[in-house]
C-alpha cells in the first residue's frame, strides 16, 4: 500500500468518526478487510512505520504533558492516536509536537484513545480469512530507536522546552493525583 492511500483511508475513516476511537477503527476495519490481507499488511506497515517518527522523547513528553501520565503502552496508544488524527496534523507534530496545542482542545483529552488502533490490523486480517501467525511474518517492524529522556526536573523545565504545550494541558492535579 502506498503511503497516499494510507493516508486517504486514514482521512475517510475520520468523517463521521467524531472524537470516536471505536467508529474510526470500525470503519477502517471494515474497508480493510475489503481490499483483502496485502492491503491490511500494507497498512500495518505504513501505520508501524509512521509510529517510528513519533518514537522521540519530545514525543514521549508531550504525551505526559498532556494526559499527565506516561507507560510505555500508553505511549505506543498515544502514537497510534495522533498517525490517526491525519497526515497533516501528524506531519506537524511529528516535526513540532508543539503543534498539538494548536488543534486538541483541553476538554479533548480524555478521549485519546488510541488503543483500538493498536490490533486493528491482525484482526481485520483474520477476519479477511489470515491467521495471527501469517499475519505476523508478513508485518515488517521497524527498530525501536533508543533516545536519551532527560526529563525536566519540574514545571518550570516543561514551561521553558514546550511552553505551549505547558500552558494549555499541564494539570498538577492530576499528576499529584496519578503519582502520590
Amino acid at each position: 500500500m502506498e503511503a497516499n492511500e494510507f493516508w486517504s483511508l486514514i482521512g475517510k475513516s475520520r468523517q463521521g468518526a467524531g472524537h470516536s476511537c471505536e467508529a474510526q477503527a470500525d470503519w477502517l476495519k471494515e474497508n480493510l478487510i475489503g481490499l483483502g490481507k496485502e492491503a491490511i499488511i500494507g497498512f500495518e506497515n505504513n501505520l508501524l512505520n509512521q509510529i517510528s517518527r513519533v518514537e522521540t522523547f519530545d514525543h514521549l513528553a508531550a504525551h505526559f504533558m498532556i494526559e499527565s501520565y506516561t507507560s510505555d503502552d500508553t505511549f505506543k496508544d498515544f502514537q497510534s492516536w495522533l498517525v490517526m488524527q491525519g497526515q497533516e496534523r501528524f506531519e506537524n507534530a511529528q516535526k513540532d509536537v508543539s503543534t498539538i496545542a494548536d488543534w486538541l482542545e483541553r476538554d479533548e483529552v480524555e478521549k485519546i484513545d488510541g488503543g483500538c488502533f493498536v490490533t486493528l490490523c491482525s484482526s481485520a486480517y483474520e477476519e479477511a480469512g489470515g491467521d495471527e501467525d501469517e499475519f505476523y511474518d508478513k508485518v515488517e517492524f521497524s527498530d525501536t530507536p533508543d533516545f536519551d529522556m532527560p526529563w525536566p526536573d519540574d514545571k518550570e523545565g516543561f514551561e521553558s522546552r514546550w511552553p505551549k504545550l505547558c500552558a494549555k494541558f499541564w494539570n498538577q492535579e492530576r499528576i499529584d493525583e496519578i503519582h502520590a
